[in-house]
């Protein structure tokens, strides 16, 4: 029962507790033994970083628990999107973190935004209604947008940021040049 205690602490201290993911924690210690990889085997990485839209209006119209009952589903939706290898986690609040490892391209960076656009295409099932979500989704490539996990995580917020101006819906790729737009 002790080792159950213990590994159940564990577990907890390193996932979300609403959607059973990797937690913000864990999601930068994957990404930190990601980029080590990547750097052995001179591989580019993605970080992307999925932001709901419209969440709040979801929160303040239908109360918490049909937020928490969307974030369940956004949660299985992008896990379904997902190759093997790759790591999805909920950041915090309506924020989702993916790490894609071995991306071949930028083609294949788009091509999983895409992906994940496309599911929130169908609406969500909240208690026998439907409600309509959509994301934006900020990217960040390793090796050239950052040398670390941190910075590439704030690389991919910025550019989340700058989707989010853009009209929702979208996602764009970190530049030097939306650091200077979002400052």
């Amino acid at each position: 029962p002790r080792r159950k205690a213990e590994a159940e602490v564990v577990h907890q201290s390193h996932h979300d507790s609403l959607t059973g993911l990797p937690n913000r924690n864990l999601f930068m210690d994957r990404l930190t033994v990601a980029l080590a990889q990547a750097r052995r085997q001179d591989h580019m990485d993605a970080v992307l970083v999925v932001n709901l839209d419209r969440f709040k209006a979801l929160n303040d119209g239908r109360g918490y628990a049909a937020g928490d009952k969307a974030l369940r589903q956004v949660a299985e939706r992008l896990k379904s999107r997902l190759s093997l290898g790759d790591t999805l986690a909920r950041l915090g609040g309506d924020e989702f973190g993916l790490i894609l490892t071995q991306a071949l391209s930028s083609q294949d960076v788009a091509a999983a935004a895409e992906s994940i656009r496309e599911g929130f295409q169908q609406p969500l099932d909240l208690g026998g209604q439907e409600y309509h979500l959509g994301s934006s989704v900020g990217i960040s490539l390793f090796p050239s947008d950052g040398p670390d996990a941190e910075t590439l995580l704030k690389c991919a917020d910025v550019a989340v940021f700058d989707a989010k101006e853009a009209g929702r819906g979208g996602h764009r790729y970190y530049s030097p040049a939306l650091n200077a737009q979002t400052l």
